[in-house]
């Protein structure tokens, strides 16, 4: 399979599950949220390994792990509690990669800027601590990076921005407004412009793991 049809049905599959996060909320007109705060806002910070991808297409090509180490990150998050099973939320992030020496070259550190919209699904137990699904879409920045080796040095990608989406789960813990969560994604991403013909890279995906805390109000 091609890596268009790849994408394109991941991008099908993300928007099937938003759509099955939305769902609960309109099985009935009478449904009402019981939620103390309909909007909420929260902070967040993580990391997030990157698990796969080919960063170049020359013989010996790395993978991004090669290239870059584990990032690190915080996102600002927005969310609106449609009902009781069910929020729409939008947020922006900021992650950084340090990047490694492979083979005698040494790469820059790369910063990704992923930006937003999705759902998540509250799912219905009686615990202190609520699971949810989650589902998001948007677009992410890559930064440029450049790679040397002694004095010299030559843009390996340029900055450019690429499609993202991913699908998770986490666990939140309500103490009157105040909501304490953690959540694992698996996020996809699209391949950075490059000028080299040896950094043409695949696309690559990542895991990102957080711990917030939001507000509602």
């Amino acid at each position: 399979m091609s890596n268009v049809s790849r994408n394109n049905s991941f991008i099908l599959g993300l928007l099937v599950w938003l759509l099955l996060i939305a769902l609960p909320c309109s099985v009935t007109a009478e449904d009402k949220c019981s939620e103390p705060g309909k909007f909420s806002l929260g902070l967040s910070a993580g990391f997030s390994p990157i698990l796969s991808g080919d960063a170049g297409n020359s013989q010996n090509a790395p993978d991004y792990d090669d290239l870059f180490k584990i990032g690190h990150g915080i996102a600002l998050e927005a969310g609106y509690r449609v009902c009781d099973y069910a929020s729409l939320v939008a947020g922006i992030g900021y992650e950084e990669f340090s990047g490694r020496s492979y083979q005698g070259l040494d790469f820059d550190d790369l910063e990704i800027v992923p930006v937003y919209v999705g759902g998540k699904f509250h799912i219905p137990v009686d615990y202190p601590i609520k699971p949810y699904l989650l589902a998001h879409v948007g677009a992410a920045h890559f930064s440029s990076v450049e790679v040397s080796w002694h004095s010299l040095s030559a843009n390996y990608w340029d900055s450019s921005w690429v499609f993202m989406g991913d699908v998770g789960m986490g666990l939140n813990y309500k103490v009157d407004n105040w909501n304490f969560s953690g959540s694992i994604k698996f996020r996809y991403m699209g391949a950075p412009d490059n000028n080299l013909k040896a950094a043409d890279a695949d696309s690559s995906w990542t895991a990102p793991m957080y711990l917030g805390v939001s507000y509602s109000f």
